[in-house]
Formats: C-alpha cells, sequence, structure tokens
C-alpha cells in the first residue's frame, strides 16, 4: 500500500509541476529563466538541508542535443554508481549535480534573455512556479 501511495504522490507532483510551468510561461516568464531558478533552488535547497523551450529551433539539432544529454546522463550515472561505493555521502554528489546545472542553466539563460526584466521574481505565481519545481 506505501508504494501505491507513494506513486499517487510523485504522480500529483509532477502534474502540479507541468500546470505551474505552463502557467507561468503563459504568463510570460521565460521558460530558461524558469528552468535557471528551478535548479538554483534546488542546488540551494540540497545544500541547505544538508548541514524544450517555448521557441521553435532546429529539429536537428534539438534532437541531437537531447540524444547526447540522455546519453551523458546514462554515463554520469554509471559514474555516479561507481563512486557511491567509495564515496558514501551520496547527498552531496547530488548536491554537486545540482550546483553544476545551476551554473549551467544560469549561464545559458543570461545568454539568451538579456533582458533584466525576465529574471525579476514578484509575489505571484512564478516565484510560487520556481520554488516548488526547485524544491
Amino acid at each position: 500500500m506505501k508504494v501505491v501511495v507513494g506513486m499517487v504522490v510523485l504522480q500529483v507532483a509532477t502534474a502540479g509541476m507541468t500546470i505551474l510551468y505552463k502557467i507561468s510561461v503563459d504568463r510570460g516568464m521565460s521558460l530558461r529563466v524558469l528552468i535557471a531558478y528551478r535548479y538554483i533552488f534546488g542546488a540551494a535547497l540540497l545544500l541547505f538541508s544538508w548541514r524544450g523551450s517555448p521557441e521553435r529551433g532546429n529539429l536537428a539539432l534539438g534532437s541531437l542535443l537531447a540524444t547526447a544529454s540522455t546519453l551523458c546522463m546514462a554515463i554520469w550515472f554509471i559514474i555516479q554508481a561507481k563512486m557511491s561505493e567509495k564515496y558514501p555521502h551520496p547527498y552531496t554528489s547530488t548536491a554537486i549535480v545540482n550546483l553544476v546545472a545551476a551554473v549551467q542553466c544560469t549561464c545559458i539563460a543570461a545568454i539568451t534573455e538579456r533582458d533584466a526584466s525576465a529574471w525579476k521574481l514578484r509575489w505571484d505565481i512564478n516565484l510560487f512556479t520556481a520554488l516548488y519545481v526547485g524544491w
């Protein structure tokens, strides 16, 4: 029964994240900025708890990059599994991955979203979405 409840909770959380993404993007928040904030808040939460883009692009390039990303993630899982055998602190490696992702996403968003107003977070659904998906 615990497994079923866990699966339902995970599906509800994922659905909530998807709905909030859609609402924030529809209200004008840049998807790149939202993803950057997601990783920033996620890395921060993880560290402190320790003591596709709406624009149309090149389909071939996007597919190639998505495939490369999947391959890199698979390689990372193999490295992480071997590392965790010798390094018994798995949350530290997860925090490092989130920190690197936060830096990468922030750099990409900063390059592509040059308008400073895109980075302003107000007390609205955009802030809630960034916090929720980063958590």
